[in-house]
Formats: structure tokens, sequence, C-alpha cells
């Protein structure tokens, strides 16, 4: 992975950009310097990005899943990118019950999105697997001059980024 694409890295967690589209792989729990983390390079990609960017966030491992206040800051967090928010990709990697729990979160924080009205012209999804996810953004995220986004350069940053917080 070129080292130029990694936002930032720690034993769990690994932020890296692949065009319009912040790749997020995380293992275990959720915290508040994480959250803030992801949500300043947004912010910070949007402006290198004026078409708009997508979050393709990736949680390995049945890790803890957010508690409520962390929901409302992550829902709030997107909420404020507006319209510069072009796509969200979700993908939950475990067990069926734990994949049941994650979908039950990833509905719970659509629909504070939704109350806030971003829901309704963002397109969001939860997925159980990965590739299914890329595609899918592949199909709707556009890079400058409207050019759809390289959808094998993004299926590598999120194998590459996998393997090196020891996901499958």
């Amino acid at each position: 992975m070129d080292p130029d694409a990694i936002v930032f890295e720690e034993p769990d967690q690994l932020l890296a950009r692949c065009g319009p589209v912040l790749v997020w792989i995380s293992r275990n729990k959720l915290d508040d310097t994480a959250l803030a983390r992801v949500r300043e390079a947004l912010e910070q990609h949007t402006v290198e990005h004026p078409q708009g960017v997508a979050l393709l966030s990736i949680a390995v491992g049945e890790g803890e899943l957010p508690k409520s206040s962390n929901r409302r800051r992550i829902a709030r967090g997107l909420s404020s990118l507006g319209e510069r928010l072009q796509a969200v990709a979700a993908v939950f990697e475990g067990d069926k019950p734990w994949l049941a729990q994650t979908h039950a979160l990833f509905d719970g924080i659509l629909g504070q999105l939704e109350a806030m009205a971003i829901g309704r012209h963002t397109p969001m999804l939860a997925f159980a697997d990965r590739l299914e996810a890329i595609v899918w953004l592949g199909g709707i995220v556009r890079g400058p001059m409207q050019r759809m986004i390289e959808v094998d350069v993004l299926t590598e940053i999120v194998e590459l980024g996998c393997a090196r917080i020891g996901s499958k």
C-alpha cells in the first residue's frame, strides 16, 4: 500500500484514502479519539474532493459495538457533511449473532440520519461482505470529472489494509 494513502494507522485501526473514498478498518471497540480522527479526515477529504466523498467502514472481528453516545456522534459527524457525502458503506464481518446486532446498530444510525435529513439523499447500506460493498460503491461514487472510482484499486487498498490489522 502506498504510504501516502494511509491517513492514520494503529494496531486495531487503519484509515486510508482511495480517490474520493476513505476506507476505515477497525477491530475491537470504537472510541471517541478514533471517531474524531475519522470525522476530521472526512472533512479534510471534502476539501481535496469538492465533488464529494464516500466512507467505507469495515468492522472486523466482532468487536464491541458503539455505545448510544457514539452512535449519535457518528450520525452528527456524517450529517454535518451534508451533500458533500456521496455514500456510506458499512461492512460488518463476524458470526450471525454479532451481525444481527450490527445491522440493528446501523439501522439506528440510519434512522438518526434520516431525522437529520441526510439519509434522504445519501445512499447508505450495511454489508456482511467487503467485496459487495466495494462493488456497490463502484456503481455510485464519482471522482473528479464525474468518473467512476477505480474498484480494483479500492479492492487492493481494502485487502492490504485488512491484512495490516490482521483480518482475513
